[in-house]
């Protein structure tokens, strides 16, 4: 039956506008509240307004209603803060949406407020591991794992998986971290293909944990295993993962290994100087010269990096080519003028001993 309203009872409007959107009737509260009242719709009718718009989907109104219920200053507080929160999720922005449905739901406490609020800290936790903020994030995601009851079962999955991902990042024991992670997302749970993004961000994640373990090789079978839309973060990671295993092998005077994990990077990705001019160390070091000062040439000719000037300076050295040292180390300095008081002392020390400069001369 028609429930008739008095145009002198807003109050009563008010409340009964409340009523219908919790029972679904969104557009018979949109009604109610439309009808001409006796006075001039006030900041509480326009928080109610905000609502009912809300739920019917009509962002826009439900926007320009709640401006007019804040520039009013409305008492109904806690309608004020569950629009704002349904609107800030809307648009994404699950910061300001969680903690306006948290003063939402601490005003006045229900079922889908307490769900809603769940799910944007969750959301807030998310974006926060996967931009690094662990602090953060282990904040966001602890409010969440206090009412994991109240998230969706595949998002109750997600929820162990970022706990797990969190380890990964800010443990002291990155192995076992990872270890458990990958004991995780090869459970049943995170079985199906709805699943298949998440796997491979665990994949990315146990790669990241074993080099924070120091273990290289592990890293990359780990993202050998990566496919889909992740597989170009997998392979940026192993360009890193074969550079940690090129420097070890150098730290360790195995100049041949590191010449060969070198060169993997370099002939993968010829703009790669760092690797290029790595290389060339590994290959100098290992008795290969000759090759190593055609690259490091090679380098200098394409402008970069400074360092190859030094490097082709330290060769010329070795076979005792002290004028051609003397120069490379000139264009190393124009270069790179920045650099320290050791290249400097030496170019002064070859003008000294050689009197290379002299009179003008090069």
């Amino acid at each position: 039956a028609a429930v008739a309203i008095a145009p002198s009872y807003p109050a009563a409007r008010l409340n009964l506008a409340l009523l219908l959107v919790d029972e679904g009737r969104e557009a018979d509260a949109g009604a109610l509240l439309d009808a001409d009242p006796a006075t001039p719709p006030g900041p509480d009718h326009a928080a109610v307004m905000a609502l009912v718009r809300l739920h019917l989907g009509d962002l826009e109104g439900a926007d320009a209603a709640l401006q007019q219920a804040r520039a009013g200053n409305t008492a109904l507080t806690a309608v004020q803060s569950e629009v704002e929160g349904y609107l800030a999720a809307r648009k994404g922005a699950w910061d300001d949406a969680a903690r306006a449905l948290d003063a939402a739901h601490e005003a006045a406490p229900r079922d889908e407020l307490d769900r809603a609020r769940v799910r944007a800290w969750f959301e807030v936790g998310l974006d926060r591991l996967g931009r690094g903020d662990v602090p953060a994030a282990r904040t966001a995601l602890a409010k969440v794992v206090r009412r994991k009851s109240a998230l969706v079962p595949d998002d109750r999955a997600t929820l162990d998986f970022a706990n797990a991902a969190l380890q990964v990042v800010a443990s002291d024991e990155p192995a076992r971290a990872t270890h458990a992670l990958q004991q995780l997302i090869r459970g049943a749970a995170y079985r199906g293909g709805r699943f298949a993004t998440l796997r491979d961000t665990g994949l990315l994640y146990s790669a990241y944990g074993y080099l924070r373990a120091n273990a290289p090789q592990k890293a990359l079978q780990a993202l050998g295993q990566v496919r889909g839309d992740l597989a170009s973060a997998a392979r940026g990671m192993a360009r890193f993962a074969r550079d940690l295993i090129a420097r070890g092998a150098f730290a360790k005077r195995d100049y041949a290994g590191a010449a060969r994990a070198w060169r993997q990077l370099a002939d993968a990705d010829p703009d790669d100087v760092g690797s290029r001019s790595n290389l060339a160390a590994a290959l100098f070091a290992a008795g290969q010269r000759a090759e190593a000062e055609r690259i490091w040439s090679a380098l200098v000719a394409g402008g970069s990096p400074p360092e190859a000037s030094y490097d082709l300076a330290v060769a010329a050295d070795h076979r005792g080519d002290y004028k051609v040292s003397w120069q490379h180390l000139k264009r190393y300095l124009e270069a790179s003028p920045a650099s320290g008081d050791l290249a400097r002392e030496r170019v002064r020390a070859k003008e000294r001993v050689f009197g290379f400069g002299a009179g003008g001369g090069s």
